[in-house]
């Protein structure tokens, strides 16, 4: 069943996103004393719980359901059809359209690069980010049927902030370069949690 209000949400959420990448040539570098400069910046500011947003929607919208009739395969081909897929197709257009301009000199590693962490355009990290949840649906179920909400949002808030402030240090001590914090699903575990909550 259609829910409007989600569909709402997604339409404001995605005027946020549009509003930061418009903003944001504009307002870098830029003087923000000035008054104009300070209200689109704090604008901004506050409409980056867009990304936010969507992973509580998603989460939200996949436990509206009844997951238990969900076939794991099943659900990830359609995901992968669905939405990794024109992913793929987008992130090489965009790669390509780049070498053209002389942006990049073509590099298929830094292509796959591009591909495996959502990392060429500053939009297709939530990509590689949903599908992290998406690839984790069994424990997310098998954590809903607890009923443990309080604890597992408590859980989920501590690995949250954990991982967010001292993951990319840890990486970093075992040789592996992560400036993408944003990119990993722990960043979003409480508000992907907290929409499975909702939604159930």
């Amino acid at each position: 069943m259609k829910k409007n209000e989600i569909s709402v949400l997604n339409v404001l959420f995605c005027l946020m996103v549009i509003f930061i990448h418009v903003t944001a040539a504009p307002l870098t570098g830029h003087n923000t004393t000035e008054n104009v400069s300070k209200i689109l910046f704090y604008i901004q500011r506050m409409c980056g719980v867009a990304v936010h947003g969507f992973v509580f929607l998603s989460s939200l919208k996949l436990f509206l359901k009844d997951t238990s009739q969900i076939n794991y395969r099943k659900y990830i081909k359609s995901r992968l059809r669905k939405i990794y897929l024109p992913y793929l197709i987008f992130v090489i257009i965009y790669y390509l359209f780049e070498v053209t301009r002389g942006f990049y000199d073509f590099n298929v590693s830094q292509l796959f690069k591009f591909i495996l962490f959502g990392s060429g355009e500053s939009h297709f990290y939530f990509i590689f980010v949903i599908m992290q949840f998406y690839l984790l649906f069994p424990l997310w179920r098998k954590l809903l049927k607890t009923n443990k909400v309080g604890l597992l949002l408590l859980v989920a808030a501590v690995i949250n902030f954990v991982c967010y402030c001292h993951l990319p240090d840890i990486l970093l001590k075992i040789g592996i370069h992560n400036s993408y914090n944003h990119g990993l699903f722990t960043s979003y575990i409480f508000v992907w949690v907290l929409g499975c909550v909702c939604g159930k």
